[in-house]
């Protein structure tokens, strides 16, 4: 039981580090896209 709620915490973990990167990309490319078209 513990190491089921231990791996579901650490997918959780991963996802959640995915999503922040994920999300820090998008807004530095649109920022990066957005000085471009200036």
């Amino acid at each position: 039981m513990s190491t089921e709620i231990l791996n579901i915490g650490i997918y959780a973990l991963i996802a959640f580090f995915v999503a922040f990167i994920a999300y820090g990309l998008y807004g530095y490319a649109k920022h990066v896209f957005n000085a471009n078209l200036r």
